[in-house]
């Protein structure tokens, strides 16, 4: 009779399997979401961070790295040598063979660095399934996961991958002046709304539509749909970057830009749905937060320009803008 510990890696590789394949399923549920029901809410991310930052022993290895190196999660000193699992690791010896002789070799070492640049390589969604194998492992702790910690799992994993590539633009990027009367801040929204109308999309072809079309469709090619939403976003950015900025709107404005910029790429990254589908989970999960950003921005803008007394009329370039939230 195979052995518990066989029995749970078997069924955790059945588990990355079932959740990297299922993830097309996971990603058309979302995108049929409200909003509203979309977000991960402060309660759920703190769990998330506690469960990755877990370390029973306190020994220094979090106890998904003790399952990596085969050392006791509840045992500070696994081999009893009288160093830490931790402090072993980090001068390169063998936290589960007693010193003297616990040196790993230098062969070793490399072979370990060789993997580690070969798992830089991959994928995002297959580095799903490593780090989905090693976490779910450590989970288990005798009893079977309940469908909560499974999707614990799956979203601390989603939630810590690697989102760079996102264009960050800081003020020194940005055109300000030190003019915050009423007029100059009139004619900053203006010049936004102009460059929102000089990018608007003419087709009406959105980026959630060109999703669900892929998916329900199965079709790849669907996704080459966001070409021209993905250039019309990175216009609007560079339009953005060229307006006049009164000073008193200097820091709104830089958030207007970079939400923008953080809603181009993501929608760009939907087009790895096919070969790369955490990846395209993970932009919209960046998609979805920086759309609701970007209209907290705009709502910010409103309430300033109630304030400042500016008022625009319908015949404005920026009545659009300012009146897209109601």
């Amino acid at each position: 009779m195979p052995s518990k510990k066989f029995l749970y890696i078997i069924g955790s590789i059945i588990l990355a399997i079932l959740i990297v394949w299922g993830v097309p399923v996971l990603l058309k549920k979302q995108v049929e979401k409200p909003l509203s029901q979309q977000t991960t809410g402060a309660e759920q991310s703190a769990k998330i961070q506690e469960f990755l930052a877990t370390d029973t022993d306190s020994d220094g290895l979090r106890d998904w790295e003790e399952t990596l190196w085969k050392t006791d999660p509840q045992n500070t000193d696994t081999d009893g040598d009288k160093t830490s699992d931790f402090e072993e690791v980090k001068i390169n010896r063998d936290p589960t063979k007693a010193a003297p002789g616990d040196e790993i070799d230098e062969k070793i070492i490399a072979s370990q660095q060789q993997r580690e640049a070969e798992y830089n390589k991959l994928t995002e969604t297959e580095k799903l399934s490593r780090l989905l194998f090693s976490q779910y492992v450590v989970s288990k702790q005798g009893d079977e996961l309940n469908q909560t910690d499974k999707q614990l799992i799956l979203d601390s994993v989603i939630l810590n991958t690697n989102s760079s590539g996102i264009q960050s633009y800081t003020l020194s990027d940005i055109k300000i002046v030190d003019d915050n009367s009423t007029s100059t801040i009139k004619n900053y929204v203006n010049q936004l709304g102009v460059v929102l109308d000089n990018n608007k999309n003419e087709e009406r072809i959105y980026e959630l539509n060109v999703l669900n079309d892929a998916i329900n469709k199965n079709d790849a090619k669907e996704l080459s749909k966001l070409d021209p939403i993905v250039g019309s976003y990175r216009s609007t950015v560079a339009g953005f970057l060229s307006v006049t900025v009164p000073r008193e709107l200097a820091n709104l404005h830089l958030d207007i830009v970079n939400n923008t910029s953080k809603i181009g790429f993501s929608i760009e990254t939907f087009k790895y749905l096919y070969s790369d589908t955490l990846k395209a989970v993970n932009g919209l999960a960046t998609y979805k937060k920086s759309t609701t950003d970007i209209i907290q921005n705009i709502t910010n803008l409103k309430k300033y320009l109630e304030i400042k007394n500016v008022v625009l009329v319908e015949s404005d370039p920026g009545y659009k803008l300012i009146n897209v939230i109601k």
